[in-house]
């Protein structure tokens, strides 16, 4: 209480003190202690705001005394401190223009320097001169204009971004979008209004070529191809190393002498018509029976055969005779040295020719001696080797396929010889195809001159020699040997003809003579041989009391065969007679007849001509139908018209090695199996069978190309086009195709379809 009482009494004092203070500025101060602290309370507040407005006038007051040129105004007036007001505002005002000004020409000065550089856009010229110029306007409006120009820019920006992207996922569309000039908008918006389903269309079809790669699948066949010839290689290195290995091993000391010594023997044998020949031949056959086991393999002539080989049972486990059409009763001998025979031969062509011997005395000692021997009565002058062999051995293999001659050279033979079963000619019609292939040259007024074998027909002759010296010149037939053959084999046209060859450089270089391999004789001396061109001399001129004696022995059918046959690519006939002047059943009037009109010859296959596969394709695709014989699907039959249609021999359905391969493309330097995979006849259960069947084909060197279906009728052209460029590699191609009578080969036949 006390306390409180002391706190009143000070208040009250303080209040005392206030109120006298106050009383010289006012009177109007309340009794009441209460009212009275309200009072000084209201007092103090714009007190307090006059003090507070005078603590800020002098900073400004004493701000100004830094400013000696500034006068401070009457601050007692306040119209003196509005004008002074005013004055400062100004002051701020200018300062700021300045300011600006200064920024105005940084920036007059910025697009200046950025006008001069060349890849500047010519509105930044204009901006600077708008600027330098004070034009407000023109600077507002060029201003919304460059504005309008980078919004441009980014567009632009986002649009080349999205070209990039879209050319990396889409460049055929990139490419369409970046060079059409002014694009047709509705067309476009069409194809937006599709692009879904487009991109869609385009994502199975990336797939699609993807799944159907060809070089994926030709690049994993190259490196199981690769692996499989590393494979190959080393068991042929192994092989070998094991043969000779197991050779050595077998072979004795003694062995090993002895074969030395029958090499030294047969030496000194030389051509056996020394005085010690019979010596070293003795010599020879002792030494060749204790060597002869060491070696796996033996080749020889007959002669040395006779020379070296002593007669005994099966001293050979395997003997093979070549050209056994050309050996006579001489080499029957061989019947008895081998445990198994292969004679190989052919008996259309030239027989060993017994010049010289008397017949009757051959028959007189066969009847004499042979009497007791099977099939004596085939054992004479007249037998070759070969008719041995067809008369004593069963299971003759006949090779079919011809690799030398054009098929305008080889009709000839098939016509004169082999028309049962005629040879197929796998030459090719490359770029390098001499044409007419056959052709004829007409001597009207050659004649022949001497008797039998003194016979040359001289104008003949002489336009033969013109002949060769025009094919040594001529570069179409460069590298290209050459022989010439005399088809009147007692006469001296082959010699005449030689000798002036030889004589001088007047026909032929040395060079040529020797690069060309020019050979002159008659069928016997090219019986084996072959040429790129032939020229045959038929000697024979028109004899004055009528026709020209009949060539019509097999005798005779056997020689022409062999004389027109030796050429590879071209044959020339030369002709001193016409076809009236020699009898229709004559061979030479077979061979003029021939060669004045050559042709191959072609039949359809199963009915069916070229236009006529191709229908029953058509309808065969639109019913789902079976396809014709051989053809095993549709899809092998388009693949088959396709490749025949460019002109190549194609056979379907070839069985090999007890394996049916579905097209084989043939050509003179070897043969391509195609496949065609398709799911049908090739599914995945197909895939190890086929795999495995390929490996075994391909071990007997036959090479393969397959066609997927899948890709073949997502894009049958691009899917082929793989095909042409393996077909080129192998070396085979196509033969011309006639528009109006076009020709493909079926099997072992042709087919011919006309127009």
């Amino acid at each position: 209480m006390q306390i409180e009482l002391i706190e009143y009494l000070n208040l009250q004092i303080k209040l005392q003190k206030i109120r006298k203070q106050w009383l010289d500025v006012t009177d109007e101060i309340p009794e009441n202690s209460i009212a009275a602290i309200a009072t000084f309370h209201d007092f103090c507040e714009p007190l307090a705001d006059g003090l507070q407005l005078h603590e800020g006038m002098q900073k400004y007051v004493d701000s100004l005394k830094k400013f000696p040129a500034l006068i401070a105004p009457d601050w007692n007036n306040p119209d003196a401190i509005k004008l002074f007001r005013q004055v400062l505002d100004s002051g701020a005002a200018q300062e700021e223009l300045d300011d600006l000004e200064n920024q105005l020409e940084k920036l007059t000065t910025t697009l200046r320097v950025a006008a001069n550089n060349p890849t500047a856009h010519t509105i930044i010229e204009r901006i600077a001169d708008a600027s330098a110029k004070l034009d407000d306007q023109k600077y507002h409006s060029l201003f919304e204009e460059l504005t309008a120009l980078s919004l441009r820019k980014e567009q632009l920006l986002l649009r080349d971004a999205d070209m990039s992207t879209l050319t990396t996922i889409c460049p055929q569309l990139a490419e369409t979008l970046s060079t059409t000039d002014k694009p047709d908008l509705d067309a476009w918006k069409d194809k937006l209004a599709n692009f879904e389903q487009a991109w869609n269309w385009k994502l199975a079809t990336g797939w699609i070529e993807g799944l159907s790669d060809s070089n994926v699948h030709k690049r994993h066949e190259n490196d199981l191809k690769k692996c499989q010839q590393d494979q190959r290689d080393l068991l042929k290195e192994l092989a070998t190393l094991k043969a000779w290995t197991y050779t050595f091993a077998r072979l004795t000391e003694t062995q090993r002498q002895h074969l030395t010594s029958w090499t030294m023997a047969m030496r000194r044998i030389g051509k056996g018509t020394g005085k010690y020949a019979e010596k070293h031949r003795r010599a020879a056959k002792e030494h060749m029976d204790h060597c002869r086991p060491a070696l796996p393999a033996w080749i020889m002539p007959i002669h040395k055969v006779v020379e070296t080989i002593r007669p005994d049972t099966d001293a050979f486990d395997v003997i093979i005779i070549d050209e056994a059409s050309q050996s006579g009763p001489e080499a029957l001998f061989l019947m008895y040295l081998g445990t198994q025979l292969i004679v190989v031969g052919d008996d259309k062509q030239i027989s060993p020719d017994a010049v010289g011997l008397d017949r009757a005395a051959v028959d007189a000692l066969r009847r004499e001696y042979l009497t007791d021997i099977p099939h004596s009565d085939a054992i004479g002058i007249e037998h070759s080797f070969f008719d041995q062999a067809k008369i004593r051995y069963k299971g003759t293999i006949r090779l079919k396929e011809h690799f030398r001659c054009m098929p305008e050279i080889i009709q000839f033979s098939n016509n004169l010889c082999y028309s049962s079963e005629p040879l197929i000619p796998l030459r090719q019609y490359g770029g390098d195809r001499l044409n007419p292939v056959v052709r004829t040259e007409y001597l009207p007024n050659a004649y022949i001159t001497g008797q039998r074998t003194t016979l040359v027909n001289v104008t003949e002759a002489e336009a033969i020699l013109e002949e060769v010296k025009r094919i040594c010149a001529d570069p179409a037939y460069k590298g290209k040997t050459l022989g010439i053959i005399s088809l009147v084999n007692t006469s001296q046209q082959a010699k005449y003809i030689d000798m002036q060859l030889r004589s001088s450089d007047r026909y032929v270089t040395k060079q040529d003579f020797e690069e060309r391999k020019i050979s002159v004789g008659d069928a016997y001396q090219f019986q084996g041989d072959e040429r790129d061109i032939i020229i045959l001399s038929m000697v024979s001129s028109p004899e004055e009391h009528g026709k020209v004696r009949a060539l019509a022995s097999e005798k005779d059918e056997r020689r022409f065969n062999v004389a027109a046959s030796r050429a590879r690519d071209q044959l020339i006939l030369f002709h001193s007679v016409t076809l009236s002047d020699l009898n229709p059943g004559c061979v030479r009037h077979k061979l003029l007849s021939y060669c004045l009109n050559p042709s191959v010859e072609t039949v359809e296959y199963a009915g069916h001509t070229m236009p006529e596969l191709r229908q029953i394709l058509a309808e065969g695709y639109k019913t789902n139908s079976q396809p014709p014989q051989p053809f095993d699907s549709l899809f092998e039959l388009d693949v088959f018209l396709r490749i025949a249609q460019r002109g190549y021999r194609v056979v379907p359905q070839v069985e090999m090695n007890g394996y049916k391969i579905d097209l084989i493309v043939e050509g003179m330097k070897g043969r391509l199996a195609v496949e065609c995979d398709g799911d049908r006849w090739h599914g995945s259960d197909r895939f190890d069978q086929d795999s495995a069947r390929q490996r075994d084909l391909e071990r007997c060197g036959m090479k393969f190309w397959r066609v997927r279906g899948s890709a073949f009728y997502f894009d049958a052209d691009h899917a082929m086009e793989d095909l042409w460029t393996t077909l080129e590699t192998a070396g085979i191609f196509p033969m011309p195709v006639d528009d109006d009578n076009e020709q493909m080969d079926v099997g072992h036949e042709a087919v011919t379809a006309a127009g």
